[in-house]
C-alpha cells in the first residue's frame, strides 16, 4: 500500500473534531479514502512482515462517511433502495466487467468502498463497505461479507457463511481470511485470522458437524 500519511493524518484530525466535517476539504478527503478502498489501493489490514496491521484511520474514515452523507434513493434499475452508500457496479460499463472477469450474479449486493479482486464468482450474497475479496474467490449463496473483512484469494466462502464486520470499537480487528481456505457451509466467523494452515481443519470439524446432525 502506497505511502498515504497525509491523508492518514487528515482523518484522525476531522475524526477528533466532527465540526470539520462541514468543510468540504473534510468531506473530499473521507471520499477519497472511500474510492481507494473501492480500486483496492488501500486495504483496513495489511499484512506487514508476517503480522497482520489494522489501519485504525481508514476505519475512522468510514465512520465519518455515515456521518457526512444523507440517506437519498438509490436504484439499480430494478430495485430502488434509500441508502448513504451507493451499490457497486450502477456504472460499470460491460467492457470493464469483462476486462474483470468477476460473475456478479443477479442477487449480489456489493456496497461502494468494497473491493472484490478479479475473475472471482460472486453468487446472491451481501459485501459490506470496507471489505477486501482477493482475486478468484467464490463468494456462494446467501453469504455475508462483512464491513471491512479481509477475505484473501482463491477461496470458497459456501453458502450461507456468516463473515463478521466491525467498525467499532475501533481497536477491535476485522475477519481475516487468508489465501486459499474453504469456509464450510452455514458456518460463522466472527473474529480472529484463519491461515491457510487451518482450512483442512475446519473443512474436517463441519463436515463431522454436519454429519453428527443428519445422523440425529
Amino acid at each position: 500500500m502506497n505511502n498515504f500519511e497525509g491523508l492518514a493524518g487528515y482523518i484522525d484530525e476531522i475524526y477528533a473534531n466532527k465540526k470539520l466535517l462541514k468543510e468540504s476539504s473534510a468531506q473530499n478527503a473521507i471520499e477519497s479514502v472511500l474510492e481507494l478502498l473501492d480500486a483496492g489501493r488501500i486495504k483496513v489490514s495489511q499484512k506487514i512482515d508476517g503480522k497482520w496491521h489494522t489501519h485504525q484511520w481508514i476505519k475512522k474514515a468510514i465512520l465519518l462517511s455515515f456521518s457526512a452523507k444523507e440517506n437519498k434513493t438509490l436504484s439499480d434499475g430494478v430495485h430502488q433502495y434509500y441508502d448513504k452508500i451507493p451499490i457497486k457496479g450502477l456504472h460499470t460499463s460491460a467492457t470493464e466487467f469483462k476486462a474483470h472477469n468477476t460473475r456478479f450474479v443477479p442477487g449480489s449486493v456489493v456496497r461502494h468502498g468494497s473491493y472484490v479482486g478479479p475473475n472471482g464468482i460472486l453468487m446472491p450474497s451481501f459485501i459490506n463497505i470496507g471489505a477486501h475479496v482477493g482475486q478468484g474467490t467464490m463468494i456462494d449463496t446467501w453469504s455475508t461479507v462483512g464491513s471491512c473483512a479481509q477475505i484473501g484469494e482463491n477461496c470458497h466462502i459456501s453458502g450461507g457463511v456468516g463473515i463478521g464486520g466491525v467498525l467499532e470499537p475501533l481497536q477491535a480487528n476485522p475477519v481475516i481470511i487468508e489465501d486459499n481456505c474453504f469456509i464450510g457451509a452455514r458456518s460463522e466467523i466472527a473474529e480472529g485470522v484463519l491461515k491457510d494452515v487451518y482450512r483442512r481443519i475446519l473443512w474436517l470439524y463441519l463436515e463431522v458437524a454436519r454429519a453428527k446432525t443428519v445422523c440425529t
